[in-house]
């Protein structure tokens, strides 16, 4: 028989379903991004993964952030970094920061999945559409942690290494997941098919909402929307008169089925 994975219904709604194609939009410019004024993680090991498009070069462009709001230097943050085209995770514990890099650069204008693990203080490993690059091992435990940010750097001192760009699917696990996960990821698997027991948050949507946990977004500075084109599979909704039970079966993997429930 093959294994049923049945979604919070937090998930299976149908404005939530008819959300689901929706990318953020950001103008660095405007200083556009989105906090949550608490830590989703604070201790490894984690996991953060999103798709994302940069649209501007040589710029520093923040995707995820954890990090205190009343310092600069105790946080976690993914993006990307100056003159290279290259995906970086940056762990700051006090004094200078530490980076993973990735092994290859990304195009401009084209979506690419982004993820970094950090299995532990001594441990974080970047990945770029499911590519795994650099691994920083210089031992670092950030504290203080209070804020969680997507598309910038925000803690109270400045938002800056704002994203130009767009992003999709932000998720966070407490948990630090396998290379192969990883690029089930990047092959377009839904977050919460990968170690859904350790999957904190995902964001989804138009109004910042984790539709996993409580940790709920707000938008600052006129965030907009945008279709997302990535590898994930769009979603649907059942519509009125259906049967009682519908099962979606997911190409990419058959064995896994999607129970929602018809409109009746």
């Amino acid at each position: 028989m093959p294994s049923i994975l049945r979604p919070s219904s937090r998930i299976l709604t149908p404005e939530l379903f008819n959300e689901q194609n929706v990318a953020w939009l950001f103008d660095d410019v405007s200083s556009q991004y989105l906090a949550r004024e608490e830590a989703v993680v604070n201790s490894y090991p984690w996991t953060m993964a999103c798709w994302a498009l940069f649209d501007t070069g040589a710029a520093n462009n923040t995707i995820m952030y954890i990090g205190d709001v009343s310092v600069t230097n105790q946080t976690w943050y993914m993006g990307q970094a100056g003159v290279f085209n290259k995906l970086f995770l940056f762990t700051r514990a006090g004094g200078i920061e530490s980076t993973a890099q990735s092994a290859s650069a990304f195009s401009l204008n084209t979506w690419v999945h982004c993820c970094a693990v950090a299995a532990s203080a001594t441990s974080r490993t970047i990945f770029l559409d499911g590519d795994q690059g650099g691994t920083d091992a210089t031992d670092k435990t950030p504290t203080g942690l209070d804020r969680t940010a997507i598309g910038a750097i925000a803690d109270d001192t400045s938002i800056r290494s704002i994203h130009s760009g767009r992003i999709f699917l932000p998720s966070i696990w407490n948990n630090a997941i396998s290379t192969e996960e990883v690029f089930q990821l990047a092959q377009g698997a839904y977050p919460w098919e990968i170690r859904p027991s350790a999957l904190r948050s995902c964001w989804m949507g138009q109004h910042g909402r984790d539709i996993i946990g409580h940790y709920h977004m707000s938008l600052y500075n006129g965030v907009s929307f945008g279709p997302q084109q990535t590898k994930v599979k769009k979603l649907w909704f059942p519509t009125r008169g259906m049967a009682p039970a519908v099962d979606i079966h997911i190409p990419r993997n058959p064995a896994i089925i999607y129970q929602v429930p018809a409109i009746v």
